[in-house]
């Protein structure tokens, strides 16, 4: 069983990352070329286009297909029902959305919101054909299936978007984009695991998996709101220029975060929950995860942090160099998130979603009240409040999910602190020492040699001081890759 299990793992693991991979590499090519036909009060009407619509598709599913997974029910009869469930909640969102969306237009003060947010809503009616097949694939661990829809649309949304903002510039091209995308993610989900019976509208089967999916809904809405909160903010403070500006920003700094986060989710919350008998497994697996995590993010998020301004000079041109210095500032609380994210899957796979919503309340507290103070001193002064909120919110939250899996403080602690201590090494190198030497030469040359020098000082701090943690992760590569005992991972 561990070996099936391990083996499982490591071949959905593989193919997340192939595809999350080959993904990235093409969307972000496309992004960057439309990103400089655009202007950032596009991207800033785009993003409060979503505060609500993406909520919307939250309240849609409530949780049942998370809740689907975690408790392995599988019968027909269950499965209708959540069909039944998802297909009324998704109309009635829909309906919602284009009775509200004048309102949401002058909430914000942006007329062109209106029609935007009405079609937005229409990717309800089709997203209800989404939940199931995805629940059904993820209890399989048919990660390849759902790594393939990922990846087939993705180049869907890149070809639409990117003809789009050559052909008609402006914020339709991402709207008409995202919505293609759904389209075709959905159309590959089932043929994959096709839905091949009608809904429920009899909710009783329902009965044992609606507190974990209550607990799951609230838990995702705290979490988007957390994640939004700052759109929000600003976009009604500062307008759509400098939450555009804000946004991309984000975008940049939580990019190795957010996509090393899909991956690592995608495969963990199934794997945690196979386990989730044996607390001893789980926790000595959360340990592992801890410390291939903290070897990728610190360096990462720091070195980028380091060479932000420079990057999205060269990247996105003149006009988004007003989002340079926020994402460096984003960037250097960005490896605290990303360690309490760790976190969530095995809180959700462990039953105790009541005590990951209970964190995540804390934490829209905490960082709301960084945004609130911060919002008073402009852009700049969001991107602060939001770095400091971070690593206090994410000290407590941390502190109490070891709690529950009886984790010492000190076992955690020495998880991270190699990465953590190289990394601070290699930001000062690049900081004190690369950037001074290099301050009169061109962007491209001066970004080349920070990297390569961040790269080698990371190398070798991590040599010293965590020998065995580079070894491990190493050795985890080659096991993605497919060179390495699949065993070894469980």
């Amino acid at each position: 069983m561990v070996t099936n299990l391990a083996d499982r793992v490591m071949h959905g693991l593989r193919w997340a990352t192939f595809v999350r991979l080959v993904t990235q590499i093409m969307a972000w090519s496309v992004t960057i070329v439309v990103m400089r036909l655009l202007t950032p009060e596009d991207y800033g009407l785009v993003s409060l286009t979503g505060i609500f619509v993406m909520y919307a598709g939250v309240i849609s599913e409530l949780g049942l297909g998370a809740a689907l997974v975690q408790s392995r029910l599988n019968s027909e009869t269950v499965l209708r029902s959540a069909f039944g469930a998802v297909l009324l909640l998704s109309l009635a969102c829909c309906a919602a959305l284009i009775a509200s969306a004048g309102w949401i237009a002058e909430f914000f003060g942006e007329p062109t919101l209106r029609p935007m947010v009405q079609f937005t809503a229409l990717q309800f009616p089709i997203s209800i054909l989404g939940t199931i097949p995805h629940a059904l694939l993820s209890q399989r661990l048919q990660f390849r299936e759902i790594s393939l829809a990922g990846l087939i649309s993705a180049m869907a949304q890149s070809g639409v978007t990117l003809l789009l903002a050559w052909l008609y510039p402006g914020p339709w091209a991402l709207l008409i984009g995202t919505l293609v995308a759904t389209i075709v993610r959905i159309a590959v989900l089932n043929v994959y695991s096709p839905i091949t019976f009608p809904p429920s509208f009899k909710f009783e089967p329902l009965r044992p998996i609606m507190r974990v999916a209550v607990f799951i809904f609230g838990e995702r809405s705290l979490w988007y709101w957390y994640g939004q909160f700052d759109s929000f903010i600003i976009g009604k403070r500062l307008g759509a220029h400098d939450l555009g500006a804000f946004s991309t920003a984000k975008l940049l700094a939580s990019l190795p975060l957010d996509k090393a986060m899909e991956v690592i989710n995608q495969v963990s919350f199934p794997a945690f929950s196979a386990i989730n008998d044996d607390i001893e497994r789980v926790r000595a697996s959360y340990g592992k995860a801890l410390r291939i995590t903290a070897i990728y993010a610190f360096p990462i998020f720091w070195g980028l942090a380091a060479v932000a301004p420079d990057v999205m000079y060269l990247l996105l041109g003149e006009k988004w160099l007003s989002a340079g210095l926020p994402a460096a500032i984003l960037s250097l609380a960005m490896p605290a998130r990303m360690l309490t994210s760790i976190g969530s899957p095995v809180l959700l796979a462990l039953g105790r979603s009541d005590v990951s919503m209970r964190l995540l309340v804390q934490t829209f507290i905490i960082v709301g009240a960084g945004l609130l103070i911060g919002s008073r001193w402009g852009l700049l002064g969001v991107s602060i409040g939001w770095a400091v909120a971070i690593p206090v919110a994410s000290i407590w939250a941390t502190l109490i999910a070891l709690r529950i899996m009886n984790m010492p403080l000190r076992e955690y602690l020495k998880h991270v602190r190699g990465a953590a201590i190289a990394a601070a090494a290699m930001m000062l190198l690049i900081e004190f020492g690369i950037e001074p030497l290099l301050a009169s030469a061109p962007t491209v040359v001066r970004v080349a040699a920070q990297v390569a020098a961040g790269v080698a000082a990371y190398w070798v701090a991590l040599s010293i001081l965590d020998r065995d943690g580079r070894d491990e992760t190493l050795g985890m590569v080659k096991r993605v890759l497919g060179r390495g005992d699949p065993a070894a991972a469980s």
